[in-house]
């Protein structure tokens, strides 16, 4: 069922992921020495220990999984995961994002965001033969066509303009 804190909440997210784009923009047109590598790791780093904290705060288990001695239990795959996702794959995507709002206009490359799910669903098809429901393949045309509106549409009405001048 949904609730209204988690309305909220995914409102609150998207609402942050656009600003994160918008800052990022921003500092790129007022820095021409703009890292976009560098900008992503300062960014992955800083939120670390205050997000610790408020785990700390507010979930009763996190002082549990935040002992040494719970930490040091954890086997070497599972930290190699952590590593993999929370450095190697999320640290490249957002590096590569960056670059890409770098070069094109925000309202160019934010679309492009829409196409997350459709990448996990597709993939979690193809690799680890998990089902995807109807509604979910509805819902991947959905996508699919409207990043297809967005990115050719403006080619297409140009052509149209200019077919019938």
């Amino acid at each position: 069922a949904t609730t209204l804190a988690g309305l909220l909440l995914t409102l609150c997210g998207a609402a942050m992921w656009a600003s994160s784009n918008i800052v990022a923009r921003l500092a790129q047109q007022h820095s021409p020495g703009f890292d976009p590598l560098a900008f992503v790791i300062w960014s992955s780093l800083v939120p670390v220990l205050p997000f610790m904290a408020l785990s700390a705060a507010f979930d009763p288990d996190a002082a549990r999984w935040l002992q040494w001695q719970t930490l040091a239990n954890v086997p070497l795959l599972s930290w190699a995961a952590v590593a993999y996702l929370g450095w190697a794959a999320t640290i490249v995507g957002y590096a590569l994002w960056t670059n890409l709002l770098q070069r094109y206009p925000a309202n160019r490359v934010a679309p492009f965001s829409l196409a997350v799910p459709v990448v996990g669903l597709t993939a979690g098809w193809l690799l680890l033969d998990e089902g995807v429901a109807p509604w979910q393949w509805a819902g991947i045309a959905l996508v699919v066509a409207a990043l297809a509106c967005v990115v050719l549409g403006p080619r297409l009405q140009a052509k149209m303009a200019g077919s019938a001048s």
